[in-house]
C-alpha cells in the first residue's frame, strides 16, 4: 500500500485564536442557556463587526466573521461572539480572522483537494500553554485502509451511498448479484471530515503544534465534534462512507455536502458547485446499513455540511482562502 503523505505538511504557521488565553466572562457564559441573551450578545459582536476599519480594499475580516457567525452552530457561534467581544480592538479582529480561515478553512481545502493560499503568519509565535497541552495527547490514525474499505463496502451493501451504483471490483469478485441493469462504477472509501487531519510527524514541530491548533479550532467552533473525534479517530466507520470516484472528490473539494433532515439517516443532497450528471442537488438519500458497522455519522456530516456552506459564502464574496 503506497506511503500516505500528509497535504498539512505544506501548511507553515497557522494563526491561534488571539482571545485562547481570556477566560469567558461569567456574564457571556450565562448567555449559552438564555436565548435572549444570545440574540443581545450575538447582535452586539456585529455591532463590533460593523465598526471595524478596514486594513484596506481586501480586508475581508468583517465579512468571513459574519459568515462563521451565520453558518456555526448555536454552541459555536456564542464561542465565536465570546472571541469576537474579547477580540474587541480590531488588529485582534483580523487575527481572529485569520485564526478561522488558517486552522479550518484552509486545512479542509487542502486536505481536501483544493489548494489554498499560503497559510497567514502568525504575529505571536510563542508556545501556549492550553495548545502545548493538548499536543501532549496526540497520536497517530491508524491506517488499515484495506480492512476499513472492505467494512464499508459490506455496510453500504457493495454501493455508492449517493448514486446507487455497484462497486465494479466487487461484481467482478462476485461478492454480490445486483438486479438486473443496474449501475456499476469504481468505488472508494471516502473520509467525511479529511483523513489528513488525523496524521502528522511528531518530530516536526511546526506540524505538530498546527495539528494541535486546528483541533482546537474544530472542537470550539464544532462542538459535536468533542468526544466523537479527534486527531486518532478520524480514520472510524461514523467518518467513512463508500462514493463512486467522481462522487468522492466532489466530497472533498466541499462541492457536494449532505444536510440531515429529520428522520434518521436521511439526507439533502446539497450541490455548492456544478457536480456530476449522476448526482442531483436536493435529492434525498437514505442510508441503511448492512453490516454491523456504524452508519455515517450525523454530526460529522452536519459539520461538513456547515463547511461548505462558509467555503461557498466565502467564495461568493472573494474571499482569499
Amino acid at each position: 500500500m503506497p506511503v500516505f503523505r500528509n497535504p498539512l505538511k505544506q501548511l507553515a504557521f497557522v494563526t491561534e485564536n488571539p482571545a485562547r488565553n481570556s477566560p469567558v466572562s461569567d456574564e457571556l457564559s450565562s448567555a449559552w442557556s438564555d436565548p435572549e441573551s444570545q440574540a443581545t450578545y450575538r447582535e452586539e459582536a456585529l455591532g463590533i463587526l460593523a465598526s471595524y476599519q478596514p486594513r484596506g480594499p481586501k480586508d475581508d475580516t468583517a465579512a468571513i466573521l459574519r459568515i462563521f457567525l451565520e453558518r456555526l452552530p448555536q454552541e459555536g457561534q456564542m464561542a465565536l461572539v465570546s472571541d469576537i467581544k474579547i477580540s474587541i480592538d480590531h488588529s485582534e479582529l483580523h487575527t481572529l480572522r485569520n485564526h478561522l480561515v488558517d486552522a479550518i478553512l484552509k486545512p479542509m481545502k487542502l486536505a481536501g483537494g483544493k489548494q489554498p493560499d499560503p497559510i497567514t503568519q502568525p504575529s505571536n509565535p510563542a508556545a501556549v500553554e492550553q495548545i502545548d497541552l493538548s499536543m501532549i495527547e496526540l497520536d497517530p490514525a491508524q491506517r488499515e485502509q484495506g480492512r476499513i474499505k472492505e467494512g464499508c463496502l459490506r455496510r453500504d451493501g457493495y454501493r455508492c451511498l449517493v448514486t446507487g451504483s455497484y462497486d465494479l471490483r466487487s461484481l467482478r469478485e462476485r461478492r454480490i448479484v445486483p438486479p438486473t441493469g443496474a449501475s456499476r462504477a469504481i468505488t472508494q472509501c471516502a473520509h467525511i471530515l479529511p483523513f489528513g487531519l488525523s496524521s502528522f510527524d511528531e518530530a516536526d514541530a511546526v506540524a505538530t503544534k498546527n495539528k494541535a491548533i486546528i483541533w482546537y479550532a474544530l472542537h470550539r467552533y464544532f462542538p459535536a465534534l468533542r468526544g466523537k473525534m479527534d486527531t486518532d479517530s478520524v480514520n472510524q466507520y461514523g467518518n467513512l462512507m463508500t462514493l463512486e470516484s467522481n462522487a468522492h472528490f466532489a466530497l472533498g473539494d466541499f462541492s457536494l455536502a449532505f444536510r440531515p433532515m429529520d428522520k434518521d439517516n436521511v439526507y439533502k443532497v446539497c450541490a455548492f458547485d456544478l457536480l456530476p450528471s449522476s448526482i442531483q442537488d436536493g435529492q434525498l438519500v437514505e442510508f441503511v446499513a448492512h453490516d454491523r458497522f456504524p452508519l455515517p455519522d450525523r454530526d460529522i456530516l452536519k459539520v461538513h455540511c456547515r463547511i461548505a456552506e462558509i467555503l461557498s459564502d466565502a467564495e461568493l464574496i472573494g474571499a482569499k482562502i
